[in-house]
């Protein structure tokens, strides 16, 4: 039961950090065409 709960808290980390990454990937990437 235990590791259950342990594998709906990753799903739910892995969601909520899943778009920000993409987000700073993508401002990132917008920076490095600046320069």
């Amino acid at each position: 039961m235990a590791r259950l709960t342990l594998a709906l808290l990753i799903l739910i980390v892995a969601l909520i950090f899943h778009p920000t990454c993409f987000e700073a990937r993508k401002l990132l990437s917008n920076i490095e065409k600046k320069q």
